[in-house]
Order: structure tokens, then C-alpha cells, then sequence
């Protein structure tokens, strides 16, 4: 199995430092590309096709040599990028856990959000893998502080089951559907039939797009968000 490929693009060098030790450590992922500035992003995406991008929200605009005022407008790019790109997630690394970014980040379908605590070394590489398989992965702080905390948004029709076929995608992205109907205990048929209703309630076509749907809804426990141990 060829590793996970991984761009990083990030202006503060800690964090490269940071990044590269805990990927180097490890054959499953290979960083194919570095950048420090916003303008840097496209360009890696375009040369590398990386399956996971580790990006700092708050990037420095530079032209040529020199640094400008402001900064990047990062998650229109992503928008942008994702639809160039659809086989590239990405993750947002962040010292910030202000919930409009997070909101921001889940509205362009950014799979991932880590902060830059102590816990990013021990949550960087379930979540590049996660998101790598179409999951998604949150520090545990925002998934109790941001998501619980959410207002009641209108209901989802899903029956118990399909929740837990729904829970089951989001703990076991890219499972496929014998995979889903191992973990919940019923059969392949019956797992492509409640996979497919859920879609038409969500109103989407894909795993993604509906475990980005169902958080948007309020739909996902918080804990579900964060580290998998399955």
C-alpha cells in the first residue's frame, strides 16, 4: 500500500518541525511538500495531488520576497481547491477555537480541525488518516465546546438504525459496505439499503458529503469526532 501523501503549508517553523518529525517516524505517510504562505497552496496541490493537506488558517500573503498586510483568504481557496481537487481533504491546524471558524471550516468541507495544544502530536496522524479515508477528525475540544453547544437545527427523520449505521460511517470511514454491516451486525443488502435512504434524507451522494450533512445537523456525538479507536 503506497503511504498517504501529505502537503503542509504553515508560516510558523515549530510546527514544520513538528510535523515532519512525527510523519518521519512513520512509512504510512510520506510529506510530499512544504509551503509558508498562502500563494504556495495551489501550486503543491497542482505538483503533488496530496491525499491530506495540513493548513494554517491565519497565512501571511507574500509576493515574491515580501510579506503584505492581511492575511490569507484561506478557506475560499479551499472551496475553490476542493472542487479542483475533490481526491485532496483537508485539515486545518489552528491556535484558535473560535466556533465561526470552525462553522466556516465545516461550510467549505474541511474534514479535519486540530489546535495547536499539547495534543496535536498525539491527534496528527489518526486525523490525517482519518480524513485521508473520508472521515473526519476534531480535537476533543472543539467537539465538546463547539458542536454541543450548537442550536437546535430542523430534524432529520432517521430512524434508530439508520443512526447507527450513520454513527458506524462516521467511526469507520471508508469501510465500504461489508465493512458497515460487520460493525452493526446486520447484512450487506440491508446495510446498501439503509446507506441509501440516509443519502435521500441528507439530501447528498456520498459518505463525505453526508457525514459533513449529519455534523452540520447536530447529528454526530461529539465524541465521535475526535480520537477513533475502532
Amino acid at each position: 500500500m503506497r503511504p498517504i501523501k501529505v502537503v503542509l503549508i504553515d508560516d510558523h517553523h515549530l510546527i514544520h518541525d513538528a510535523v515532519g518529525s512525527k510523519l518521519a517516524g512513520s512509512s504510512e505517510f510520506q510529506l510530499v511538500g512544504q509551503g509558508t504562505c498562502g500563494e504556495e497552496l495551489e501550486p503543491l496541490i497542482e505538483r503533488h495531488r496530496p491525499d491530506v493537506v495540513l493548513l494554517n488558517l491565519g497565512l501571511p500573503i507574500k509576493v515574491g520576497t515580501t510579506i503584505r498586510q492581511g492575511r490569507y483568504q484561506t478557506l475560499p481557496a479551499v472551496k475553490r481547491l476542493r472542487q479542483q481537487y475533490p481526491e485532496t481533504q483537508f485539515v486545518i491546524l489552528s491556535a484558535h477555537a473560535d466556533p465561526s471558524l470552525v462553522d466556516g471550516a465545516l461550510a467549505v468541507e474541511v474534514k479535519g480541525y486540530l489546535l495547536k495544544d499539547d495534543e496535536l502530536s498525539v491527534n496528527l496522524l489518526d486525523a490525517i488518516r482519518a480524513v485521508s479515508k473520508g472521515g473526519v477528525y476534531f480535537s476533543s475540544e472543539l467537539s465538546e465546546q463547539v458542536f454541543s453547544k450548537k442550536p437546535p437545527r430542523p430534524a432529520v427523520d432517521l430512524s434508530e438504525r439508520q443512526m447507527e449505521v450513520l454513527h458506524a460511517m462516521v467511526q469507520n470511514p471508508g469501510e465500504g459496505y461489508a465493512g458497515l454491516a460487520e460493525k452493526v451486525g446486520v447484512a450487506e443488502n440491508t446495510i446498501r439499503s439503509h446507506v441509501r435512504v440516509i443519502y435521500e434524507k441528507l439530501e447528498v451522494n456520498s459518505e463525505p458529503a453526508a457525514i459533513v450533512k449529519a455534523i452540520q445537523l447536530g447529528l454526530i456525538p461529539p465524541h465521535l469526532l475526535g480520537r477513533h479507536d475502532t
